[in-house]
């Protein structure tokens, strides 16, 4: 039944937030962030690392899970204001090194030791907290936030990379090209790679498999489909690319009324979907690397 299920489909067609509490007596973190801050016309060369500092201990501090694990329901403002005062009284051992200098921009990451009693969170929130709630995911996002704003992007077309979508092949070495266009889509817009329909053209390429596909009867109405897809970038002319592999593993209930192939063109459709997201960021976290690289060999 498998070999024939495959058959048939590619005949005719994919910051951390800890909340760990701490002993009752002090709370205790380690934190790290990274932050730029843009240089203005009248900066000294000190100004713009300094304002890099204080925006990477914000984004430290309210990306620490310190604040949010006792206390969920702060507006903004009482998180910034609450995040500074630890900053000026409970941080402690703060260094930081310069990622980036250039003429428009620093960056800077941020290392420090944040220490605190529970009584001395309660009384800053007490002192800050304001009745308009922010989303529970606020500090996910925030943390987000700063690493798009921290990377390494390309200044140029030229230092934007080609990515040429593959055929989806079978554990049997059948292909289809019909889901080059949900990749396509599925595959956020990225300023670090274009798509390309020339694979001649192209840096990377993006290859996707069905290595496994499996049918079993659940009772006399009732089936479970479970395929294991793997999506793969690999370099198109040399190894500057390490191997970034995404495997997705799912199955599906269906009915015996139900045609296999719809079923399994559903289960593949989601499984790529999903692994095109993860795939884009760990392209764009590749690229963004090795731009930073350049960028400091050329210093």
């Amino acid at each position: 039944m498998v070999k024939s299920f495959a058959l048939g489909i590619a005949a005719t067609f994919i910051a951390l937030i800890g909340t760990a509490k701490a002993d009752e007596d002090v709370l205790a973190r380690q934190i790290e962030a990274d932050a730029c801050d843009e240089r203005l016309a009248d900066d000294d060369l000190q100004t713009a690392e300094n304002r890099a500092v204080d925006k990477a201990s914000l984004a430290a501090v309210k990306t620490s899970g310190l604040i949010q694990g006792y206390y969920e329901n702060l507006s903004d403002m009482a998180l910034n204001l609450i995040s500074y005062r630890i900053i000026d009284e409970y941080l402690f051992d703060l260094k930081h090194q310069v990622t980036l200098d250039d003429e428009k921009r620093v960056c800077v990451h941020i290392t420090a030791g944040l220490e605190m009693s529970p009584e001395d969170l309660h009384v800053l929130v007490a002192e800050y907290k304001a009745s308009a709630p922010i989303n529970h995911n606020e500090a996910a996002q925030i943390a987000e936030d700063v690493q798009q704003e921290t990377q390494f992007k390309p200044q140029s077309l030229a230092e934007k990379k080609l990515l040429y979508i593959d055929e989806l092949q079978f554990w049997n070495g059948l292909k289809t090209a019909n889901y080059r266009q949900l990749l396509q889509e599925q595959l956020p817009e990225s300023e670090y790679f274009y798509i390309t329909n020339d694979r001649s053209m192209a840096d990377y390429v993006l290859e996707s498999f069905v290595e496994t596909a499996h049918v079993e009867g659940i009772d006399a109405n009732n089936r479970k489909m479970q395929i294991r897809l793997l999506l793969n970038a690999v370099a198109a002319n040399d190894n500057d690319l390490p191997l970034i592999s995404e495997q997705q593993n799912h199955f599906i209930l269906f009915t015996t009324d139900k045609d296999e192939q719809q079923v399994a063109d559903t289960l593949i459709r989601k499984l790529l979907s999903r692994a095109a997201i993860s795939m884009s960021t760990q392209i764009n976290t590749h690229l963004a690397n090795i731009l930073e690289k350049q960028k400091r060999e050329s210093r």
